[in-house]
């Protein structure tokens, strides 16, 4: 998430030269269904900074090297919060067509998490 972060940053400062183009129900149905999916996976994240069981043959552990094998609450909360206020900040700034495509970027990212995560037999835990 980090490579996309920067692309998605360096995206808005080449872009920022060009009008800006106005909010869509479309950019808003986006971001809501990748935000859906960036809460799904802040709640796993949850689960497992918790300690929760998950499927035999699994560690248990946080894949997120930003976050750290074993984060805390506070470690978690935060990373997600700002990650989800940086996305939607760089989707604001971003014109068409590459605003779609960052909103794409997350929802794909975010549903192979999510997706891997209920695998392995992580729950949903706040």
């Amino acid at each position: 998430m980090t490579r996309a972060l920067l692309i998605g940053l360096a995206l808005v400062v080449a872009g920022s030269a060009s009008a800006h183009d106005a909010w869509t129900a479309t950019d808003t149905a986006l971001e809501a269904a990748g935000a859906s999916l960036h809460v799904l996976d802040w709640s796993q994240s949850l689960y497992l900074a918790h300690g929760g069981p998950i499927a035999h043959g699994h560690d248990g552990q946080e894949s997120n090297p930003l976050l750290g094998s074993r984060p805390s609450y506070a470690r978690v909360n935060a990373y997600f919060a700002g990650t989800f206020a940086a996305h939607l900040a760089v989707a604001y700034l971003l014109p068409r067509p590459y605003r779609t495509l960052w909103q794409v970027l997350l929802i794909g990212v975010e549903g192979d998490a999510v997706v891997h995560n209920m695998n392995i037999g992580c729950r949903f835990a706040f």
